[in-house]
């Protein structure tokens, strides 16, 4: 009987001799399936476990993700959309106070996760933008997808703000 084995195997030999030293095919070949079974057997557990030590890890790790992950939720969950926009607003300003590129300033990660906040925020930075002169123009003209600055008044700041000041004054957002 023909026996068919994989490639990473080697192929078990066709008889075994008795005490005597004459071949035994019956035995042989019983006694040879069974040593070549367990063989594959043990090499495919240890693979087997080996890769189940590695699931125990990952599955170990996403635990320890989540479980950080819902105390930095938590911990969000805390803090005031308010005052995540002033933390963010006082970052962005400090580190991108020496850039002259428009581009450079609105592309930082503080002013990004700004806009990320949504339209709940456009009282704070027009609150803002009264208070500190801070050019929120770009964000306020993204998020409420309305630009009151007239062509003629671009580039004037204090008309750029009196515009978005009497466009909050007039749906109550300041």
């Amino acid at each position: 009987m023909p026996t068919t084995m994989t490639a990473a195997c080697a192929e078990p030999p066709t008889t075994i001799e008795t005490r005597y030293g004459d071949p035994h095919p019956v035995i042989a070949r019983r006694t040879l399936f069974r040593s070549y079974r367990f063989k594959t057997k043990r090499r495919h557990s240890l693979a087997v476990g080996k890769s189940y030590v590695k699931y125990l890890v990952q599955k170990q790790k996403r635990r320890l993700f989540l479980q950080n992950l819902s105390s930095v939720v938590d911990h969000i969950g805390e803090i005031s959309l308010e005052q995540r926009f002033r933390q963010q607003a006082e970052k962005w300003q400090q580190e991108t106070q020496y850039l002259s590129s428009p581009a450079q300033r609105m592309m930082h990660p503080s002013y990004q996760a700004i806009l990320g906040m949504g339209r709940e925020v456009v009282p704070f930075m027009l609150r803002d933008l009264k208070e500190n002169r801070t050019s929120w123009f770009w964000a306020l003209s993204y998020l409420t997808q309305d630009n009151p600055i007239s062509p003629t008044d671009a580039g004037k700041a204090d008309k750029m703000v009196n515009a978005w000041l009497n466009w909050g004054n007039a749906r109550g957002l300041l």
